[in-house]
């Protein structure tokens, strides 16, 4: 049903649409694999989902289907990719069953701008992080801004994975991972290390192959 007071967007007159994928806990056991089937986002289409939320709630919009491209595989025979959709993500699709607009189904998904702003309502931006989904610490945020460097798909170079500024040799590494170490009298940078250890390796066979290495 159309509650908006818009008579001018995308697909009107056809049975085209643009929408942004509904917040994650609208669909939880649907993308976790506990309910439903299929690969499906709920979808608030622009011009037809109205944007107050107590109008229609998030959990009452039907289900888009989505289609995947060939490469990613019908699943036969273990041949599948994960479809990587998530709140927040503005996608373009059609309705199956033409006027009736109860089947949509997802065609196409947008690319997020760098350092755009998350906004609260049914069709503001959304964090991608959601669920099992955590940002890590190589791409660390933007300094000046605060903005994730992992929540936009743009014309820009992609940043190479580095340490967090700030960081020495003595804290890059974890202090388990250094104790680890020193246990195997792996520290110190020894070049016969492995020579040593195969001293007092029983077995002439074995001996004779890490010797041979070096």
């Amino acid at each position: 049903m159309n509650n908006s007071s818009s008579d001018s967007f995308y697909g009107l007159g056809t049975h085209e649409w643009i929408g942004i994928i509904l917040p994650y806990k609208s669909q939880q056991n649907q993308q976790d694999g506990m309910a439903g089937f299929g690969i499906r986002r709920r979808v608030a289409i622009m011009g037809y989902h109205p944007s107050d939320v107590s109008q229609i709630p998030d959990d009452q919009i039907v289900f888009a289907l989505v289609a995947l491209p060939p490469t990613a595989g019908s699943g036969a025979a273990g041949r599948k990719m994960s479809v990587r959709l998530t709140q927040g993500d503005v996608v373009l699709g059609k309705f199956l069953d033409g006027s009736a607009k109860q089947n949509p189904i997802i065609l196409h998904v947008l690319g997020r701008t760098q350092n755009a702003k998350f906004q609260s309502g049914r069709f503001g931006l959304k964090t991608g992080f959601v669920g099992s989904s955590k940002q890590n610490n190589l791409n660390p945020p933007n300094q000046k801004d605060g903005t994730p460097s992992q929540e936009f798909n743009a014309d820009t170079p992609e940043g190479t994975p580095s340490a967090i500024k700030g960081a020495t040799k003595s804290n890059r590494s974890s202090s388990n991972a250094q104790r680890l170490m020193k246990k195997g009298n792996l520290l110190g940078g020894g070049v016969d290390i492995l020579k040593s250890k195969a001293k007092n390796i029983g077995g002439s066979m074995i001996k004779k192959t890490i010797t041979g290495l070096f």
